[in-house]
């Protein structure tokens, strides 16, 4: 990453990622500039852009809502499956909880 990062120039007010789901560089450089920069973020999967647009816009909701979900799994570890089988193709809020759960719920099983 530090490399990434040296190889940035020094001075810019816009950035452009073409695609997010490489976008580690942005979010160590949001992370680490003092100065703000515009960025425009895109990606052709679009699942991605809306898990991201949830996360920015619904961060506090999305941490209730999985909390209530670990507590639901520690009672019952069939959540899995059920979470797996409700899981459909549109992203809402819901389903990025969904897939976060069972990715969470895959690496607690490893």
């Amino acid at each position: 990453m530090q490399q990434l990062y040296e190889s940035a120039p020094a001075q810019f007010d816009r950035y452009f990622e073409p695609s997010l789901g490489g976008g580690v560089l942005f979010f160590y450089l949001i992370s680490v500039r003092a100065e703000k920069f515009v960025a425009y973020l895109s990606d052709i999967n679009s699942e991605l852009i809306n898990s991201y647009n949830i996360v920015k816009n619904n961060i506090e909701e999305l941490i209730v809502l999985l909390k209530k979900h670990e507590i639901e799994y520690q009672k019952s570890s069939s959540k899995y499956y059920q979470l797996r089988e409700l899981l459909d193709q549109k992203m809402t809020l819901k389903g990025l909880l969904d897939s976060l759960l069972l990715t969470e719920l895959v690496i607690m099983s490893l």
